[in-house]
């Protein structure tokens, strides 16, 4: 497969002169920019992963003067891989009737218009979103397209039209995409199951739910809506109803499909993770996409049906060798002869940038990501939080008279706020913490341990010492041991990465899984020095880390190992354990307050020199990384909203959870 990448771009930009188009902008009339020099600055070459970075292209012509205003600069951004932001997190393309233009539409709804592709149905983000968008795709005309939420919601552009939506459904999985019929449409969730709407009608057994498959990552109907292809993960295509059966592609170890679009009754191209395009019966072998910086999530046939579009998460499009790019993210018009473009990453590394216009390229240039600020909460026994670094005192317990001591803390994903957990599972907000219920009104067999939020901020899992499990807001009871027999008493739990599953963990390490939380390993059969007292997913839920009282570290799965104060002699032994946000270092908090940091992670301050009313019980940790938000979905209904940051959303992206 010919990696076309982005060799057709706006106004044929690989020639030395180039007409002045670009994002739908009027050139000026008869202007032909011819190019001398092409210089890139950075500022700073240094940057923090919590801000932006500029990139300033001057850009100047033949004559020594800066070029017309409007000449199209192509900005290049390689790396660091699964880190690069533009404006946006980018989770589909759809083309439009004339085959020279398309929208991208971003996870908070926000859609942008390139080429011919008709602006008036762009705006801003979409405020009454429940959850971040799935995908787009065009209507049969190409005249429109509709938007599908991860909870059903249907939003229409242009000559769409709703005919409802799954919204008010009960769903179990996540919606992952959408396809139009001439008079409605079918949605499909990651299962499998299909759910139509107007004239779609269910083909065959319907779709997949109840088998053991991979997640689905698309669906595409026919073009005479008497049938519709499945797509799993795994880059296994299922027909039903009139669609053809074709050959599945076998896709490389390292990735995973994405999307697929059309080509007539009998063929599709299939794109996976990195850029791979398979062409399936019919569709022609037209090149494949490129995939630098983050995944391709979206891919959408012309209206001809002789080529594609990709992009990726970060908005980069690519075409195929029938197709044209006329524009995204980084293609930006030039005004005075300079072009600028802000970027981030939330990942660390080193991007490798370069400007181009009208044929000459600047010399390229380095911008080395260095971790962002961090902070963290202390809570003790009385519920008094200490708070350090960049972390935020937003109250505490401290002078109240509790009925049961406090034994655990979890933080919100915004970091405005937490909850503190009593034994007997009282629950205290603070901040934008909402309050979701306790079980501190109820006969508890076991005393309450620990706690863990769900990755909206809607909801928390309360766990007790024989791992009975008490679920509030949108948090799901996936099971527990409260039943079974113990070796030993659990200690603590851990959010598995999307909020469908967690663990939970006993003294001796035993680990037990629940729901998609992955078993990577455990102490349960090791005799350990100290007994286990705390644990810590990582960024992806690969794995997981498990810290003794002696403060020995057990590394499981993706987890790293960075230090341990397993062969330390402490004042106090170690009570809790917080992650880096990258899964670079971790924190170690002791009984009286000592921090103890390992790999990335910051030392902000302590409490080990100071006289605590009560002993220090646990830790939340703190670390953003800059987002073009976080967005907000939904008013929360029981206390508070939920947020969902592009940070989890590209981690989510570059797992193929979609």
């Amino acid at each position: 497969m010919a990696n076309t990448g982005r060799g057709a771009r706006v106004g044929a930009l690989v020639g030395t002169a180039v007409s002045v188009v670009c994002l739908g902008l009027a050139p000026p009339a008869g202007a032909v920019v011819s190019v001398a020099s092409v210089t890139l600055t950075t500022s700073p070459p240094i940057a923090r992963a919590d801000l932006p970075e500029v990139l300033t292209a001057s850009v100047t012509g033949s004559d020594g003067n800066p070029v017309a205003d409007g000449t199209p600069v192509t900005f290049s951004v390689n790396g660091p891989k699964g880190g690069v932001i533009v404006d946006n997190i980018y989770v589909g393309i759809a083309g439009d009737a004339t085959g020279d233009g398309y929208w991208l539409a971003g996870f908070d709804g926000q859609v942008h218009a390139y080429g011919t592709a008709n602006s008036a149905y762009t705006g801003p983000p979409i405020s009454q979103l429940q959850a971040p968008i799935a995908e787009i795709k065009a209507t049969p005309s190409g005249n429109g397209f509709y938007l599908v939420s991860e909870t059903g919601q249907v939003f229409a552009r242009g000559d769409a039209m709703l005919h409802g939506d799954a919204s008010s459904l009960d769903l179990a999985n996540p919606i992952t995409s959408i396809s139009p019929t001439a008079g409605g449409y079918v949605l499909a969730d990651d299962a499998g199951n299909v759910y139509p709407f107007g004239d779609a009608t269910l083909q065959g057994q319907g779709g997949l739910g109840g088998l053991q498959v991979p997640p689905v990552s698309d669906i595409a109907e026919t073009p005479d809506g008497g049938g519709y292809w499945l797509l799993t993960v795994d880059g296994h295509v299922w027909p039903f109803g009139d669609a053809a059966q074709l050959t599945s592609p076998t896709l490389p170890a390292d990735t995973f499909a994405t999307a697929m679009a059309p080509h007539g009754a009998d063929g599709l191209w299939v794109d996976d993770a990195r850029g791979d395009i398979f062409n399936l019966g019919s569709a022609p072998p037209v090149g494949s996409a490129l995939a630098p910086n983050q995944p391709v999530t979206g891919l959408a046939a012309n209206h001809a049906g002789t080529g594609w579009w990709a992009v990726d998460a970060d908005g980069l499009v690519s075409a195929s060798s029938a197709t044209t790019v006329v524009g995204d993210p980084y293609i930006v018009p030039t005004s005075g002869g300079l072009a600028r473009l802000a970027f981030t990453s939330v990942a660390l590394g080193t991007s490798i940038v370069s400007a181009s216009a009208g044929g000459v390229s600047s010399a390229p240039a380095n911008v080395q990501w260095m971790p962002p600020p961090s902070g963290y909460w202390l809570g003790a026994q009385d519920g008094g939080i200490f708070a350090f670094g960049i972390a935020r005192f937003r109250g505490s317990t401290g002078a109240m008279r509790l009925n049961q001591p406090i034994v655990g803390m979890a933080r919100t994903p915004t970091g405005l706020g937490y909850w503190l957990v009593a034994r007997d599972g009282g629950i205290f907000a603070f901040g934008d913490a909402g309050f979701f219920g306790s079980t501190g009104g109820m006969h508890l067999n076991k005393p309450i341990v620990g706690m863990a939020a769900t990755l909206d901020g809607r909801g928390y899992w309360l766990v007790a010492s024989d791992g009975g499990i008490f679920s509030f807001g949108d948090a799901r009871f996936l099971g527990s041991t409260g039943s079974i027999h113990l070796n030993q008493p659990i200690v603590g739990m851990a959010p598995g990465f999307l909020g469908f599953g967690y663990w939970l963990v006993a003294s001796d390490g035993g680990i037990f899984a629940f729901g998609d939380a992955g078993f990577h390993g455990s102490t349960g059969s090791i005799a350990l020095n100290k007994p286990i007292v705390a644990m810590a997913p990582t960024l992806f839920g690969d794995g997981y880390w498990l810290v003794a009282s002696d403060g020995g570290i057990f590394a499981f799965g993706d987890a790293g190992f960075h230090g341990s104060t397993g062969s330390i002699h402490l004042n106090q032994p170690i009570v809790g354990m917080a992650p880096t946000a990258v899964d670079d270092g971790y924190w170690l908090v002791a009984r009286d307050g000592g921090i103890f940091a390992f790999g990335t992670a910051e030392f902000n301050g302590s409490t080990g020199s100071i006289t605590l009313n009560q002993p220090i019980v646990g830790m939340a940790a703190i670390q953003p990384f800059y987002v073009p938000g976080p967005i907000s979905f939904g008013s929360g209904g029981r206390g508070g909203s939920g947020v969902r940051s592009p940070n989890v959303e590209l981690a989510r992206l570059a797992r193929g959870d979609r």
